[in-house]
């Protein structure tokens, strides 16, 4: 049996158990499932969920008492932190973050008061009060919830948020911790700097996938991974749309290879022809395609409708090489 000793506020106890504390927090009936996962959970920089009880009528959790203060009291405290210490506290919040959403569930309130460090140092997340699980084909949510300056867009009702969600607030909790300000008030620099950058995009396909990206990022020490850096275009980032444009040119490609230019009775020919071919169809697509970023170094890069004019004049070009072969080699 709890021994109730304080209470916070009318939602969050302190209560006793066999000489121990422990933190009661009042829930509704919905955040059960949720807390149910968390229960699973084994992270130590998660606080840890013990039970489910029932005061009166009224559904509680039971979760760890925690010895320390929150990053929001730490900072005032310390001030602003340096790389080293920056990078290990953001390190220690993604491992807690990791675990989270790997139980498919979105916190959709990290910032500083609801990250504690204990008396041991040890980066604990809290207060899952609005933590919610991901609904794979909603486009919103139904309320409007997070703290200001920390939510990421979508969470104002402009669609679902996803664990991509966590990852911008993460974004504006790193410039946070680097400059005690908001990414529109004053912005980190340096490789954090560029980590809040990614973060933080208005665009969720444009953010980190992970918090495992984040990590890596921290470790390799670029903000940027590059692993795909030479894939073929259409399948540089991954996105499902761009692979299935790329796949489908790709294949039209091979075809036309096959039934205008080959020929069975002159392979010889037909090789050398073939790779000429290729570079009249494919070469194209590398360099209109930006391949390995080529154009961004370019000083006209950053003009968006000359890339645009650019790429109308690499179509056309694939348009009307696809009309010669039709024309020229359909009647072999």
């Amino acid at each position: 049996m709890y021994q109730v000793v304080k209470s916070f506020n009318p939602e969050t106890l302190l209560a006793q158990r066999d000489g121990r504390y422990f933190v009661l927090k009042k829930i509704d009936f919905d955040d059960i499932d949720v807390i149910k996962r968390l229960m699973t959970l084994n992270n130590r920089n998660v606080v840890r969920f013990i039970e489910l009880i029932t005061i009166g009528n009224e559904f509680f959790c039971v979760e760890e008492y925690i010895d320390g203060i929150t990053l929001d009291e730490y900072l005032h405290r310390y001030g602003a932190l340096s790389d080293e210490r920056a990078k290990q506290i953001v390190y220690e919040i993604c491992l807690g973050l990791k675990d989270i959403h790997s139980l498919g569930i979105v916190h959709r309130d990290i910032n500083p008061s609801n990250i504690m460090i204990d008396r041991f140092e040890t980066v604990k997340i809290i207060d899952f009060g609005i933590s919610r699980t991901n609904k794979i084909g909603k486009s919103s949510d139904t309320h409007i919830l997070g703290t200001y300056g920390f939510a990421a867009p979508e969470q104002f009702g402009f669609s679902q948020t996803s664990t991509k969600s966590d990852i911008y607030s993460l974004g504006v909790l790193i410039n946070y911790l680097k400059t005690m300000a908001l990414p529109n008030q004053a912005k980190a620099d340096g490789l954090l700097g560029e980590i809040v950058e990614k973060c933080t995009r208005i665009d969720e396909s444009k953010r980190y996938n992970s918090v495992d990206e984040i990590i890596n990022a921290i470790i390799s020490g670029k903000a940027e991974s590059k692993k795909n850096k030479f894939a073929l275009p259409g399948f540089r980032q991954g996105k499902r749309k761009n692979m299935i444009i790329a796949s489908i040119y790709y294949i039209i490609t091979i075809f036309i290879l096959c039934m205008f230019v080959f020929d069975p009775d002159n392979i010889y020919e037909s090789i050398y022809f073939s790779l000429f071919d290729i570079f009249l169809l494919i070469i194209p697509v590398f360099i209109f395609g930006n391949y390995l970023g080529w154009a961004d170094n370019l000083k006209a890069s950053k003009n968006h409708s000359k890339r645009f004019v650019c790429n109308l004049y690499g179509i056309m070009y694939e348009i009307i090489v696809f009309m010669v072969f039709i024309i020229v080699d359909y009647p072999k």
